[in-house]
C-alpha cells in the first residue's frame, strides 16, 4: 500500500474506529509501519511479542565507543536492542535502584523512574542506590534522589521521573512508552496494577520479588529473590497467586480502619509494615531481573524459565509452577484489548478480581 492509497483509506475507516488506524508492510529487512493521526506519522520500531521481546522492523547500528567494546562482546546482537530499549523501573527502593542501574551502566535508551514516596525511612539508605545518610534531613522523592544519581553517571541514557502511584490512569499510561516495564514494588495493589498491563497493553513485564527467611530467634535460614517473566504466553500474576484480592482490600482501607478489621480478625495482621530486608539480597535480586531481560531480547528465550526462585544463602534454585496460564483467568480475557480495561480498572478498583 503506497502513502496516498493509505491517506485515502484512512480519511474514511478511521473516524469510525475506537482506536488509532495503522498499517504495516513486510519486506525482505523487516516491517514498517505507519500511523494515521490526521497525517501519515512513521511508526519508527516494529516489536513483537511472545515469550520474548523480537525487533520486527530494522533499526541503525549504534557506533559502539570504547565503554562498549566488551559487553558488545559479551551480548552480541543483544547489546544494539539494549541500545534502543526504553525500560520502565517501578518501585525505586532498594531492589528497583540497583537494577535502574544497572539497566544506565548497560546503555539502555532510556529508564522511566516511577515512584510516589519520599526517602523518609533512615533503614532504607542502606539499600538504595543514590541515597546518603544526608538526604534523610531534608527527605526527597525516591525518583529524584535516584534520578539525580543515575544523571551524575554521564553516561547519556536518558532518565524520566514519575512521582505517583501505579494504581492511577495517568502513570499508567506514562508507562506504555515503555518497551519493557520491570515491577520491583511490594504491595498487592501495585503488582496488580502492573500485571494489567501484559495483556491489555501487550507489554512485557519482569516481576521482581524478595524475602529474607528467619527462625523464631532470628536465624538466618535464607535469602529468597524470585523473577516471574509476564507476557501475553505465560502465567500472570493471578494466576500464579503471587498476589491475592483479599490483601488488595485490606491494602486500600484507611490506616484506622485496617487496624479495626486486624483487631477483630477480618483482615491478616501485618499488612503495610515494613519487611525484614538487606542489600546483598536486593542486589541478588536486581541482577537476576537484569539477567531476565537479557533473556527476554535473546533468541533462545524461549527455552529459558519464565519464573523461578534462586536462594543466596544456599545457593539452590528451582522453576516456579504453574507452566501456562490458568484456564479462565482473568488475564485471558483481556489480551491486547487496551484502553476500555485500563479506564475499567482505574475507575472500579477491578483488580481485586482474581483467577
Amino acid at each position: 500500500m503506497d502513502e496516498f492509497s493509505f491517506s485515502v483509506l484512512a480519511r474514511d475507516i478511521a473516524p469510525m474506529l475506537d482506536g488509532p488506524f495503522a498499517a504495516g508492510v513486510v519486506h525482505p529487512y523487516g516491517w514498517s509501519a505507519v500511523l494515521w493521526d490526521n497525517g501519515i506519522k512513521p511508526i519508527p520500531c516494529v516489536l513483537g511479542l511472545g515469550r520474548t521481546l523480537k525487533f520486527l522492523s530494522p533499526f541503525p547500528l549504534q557506533s559502539d565507543t570504547a565503554l562498549d567494546l566488551r559487553q558488545r562482546d559479551a551480548l552480541g546482537v543483544i547489546h544494539d536492542r539494549l541500545r534502543r530499549l526504553t525500560v520502565a523501573v517501578v518501585g525505586c527502593g532498594g531492589t528497583g535502584s540497583p537494577f535502574a542501574e544497572q539497566l544506565v551502566r548497560m546503555g539502555v535508551a532510556c529508564v522511566i523512574l516511577v515512584d510516589q514516596k519520599r526517602l523518609e525511612t533512615p533503614s532504607n539508605v542502606r539499600r538504595v542506590f543514590g541515597s546518603k545518610a544526608a538526604d534523610l534531613r531534608k527527605p526527597r522523592p525516591k525518583v529524584d534522589i535516584v534520578g539525580d544519581h543515575l544523571e551524575e553517571l554521564g553516561l547519556e541514557t536518558r532518565i524520566k521521573r514519575i512521582s505517583g502511584d501505579v494504581r492511577s490512569e495517568a502513570v499508567v499510561r506514562e508507562l506504555l512508552d515503555a518497551d519493557v516495564v520491570i515491577n520491583a514494588t511490594d504491595t498487592h495493589g501495585s503488582r496488580a496494577a502492573v500485571n494489567e498491563l501484559v495483556g491489555t497493553y501487550l507489554l512485557p513485564v519482569i516481576d521482581l520479588g524478595v524475602r529474607v527467611g528467619t527462625k523464631t530467634n532470628n536465624l538466618l535460614t535464607g535469602l529468597a529473590a524470585e523473577v516471574r517473566i509476564l507476557t501475553p504466553t505465560t502465567p500472570c500474576l493471578w494466576c500464579r497467586k503471587t498476589i491475592d484480592a483479599d490483601v488488595i482490600r485490606a491494602e486500600n482501607l484507611p490506616e484506622e480502619e485496617r487496624q479495626r478489621q486486624e483487631q477483630e480478625g477480618y483482615v491478616v495482621r501485618g499488612i503495610g509494615d515494613p519487611v525484614p530486608s538487606v542489600i546483598a539480597l536486593t542486589v541478588l535480586g536486581s541482577g537476576l531481573a537484569t539477567c531476565a531481560l537479557l533473556g527476554l531480547l535473546a533468541e533462545e528465550g524461549d527455552v529459558i524459565p519464565h519464573g523461578y526462585v534462586v536462594d543466596g544463602f544456599f545457593g539452590d534454585a528451582h522453576q516456579t509452577k504453574p507452566a501456562e496460564p490458568v484456564t479462565g483467568c482473568r488475564c485471558r480475557k483481556q489480551i491486547g484489548v487496551g484502553d476500555p480495561a485500563i479506564s475499567r480498572f482505574s475507575r472500579s478498583g477491578e483488580s481485586v478480581s482474581s483467577c
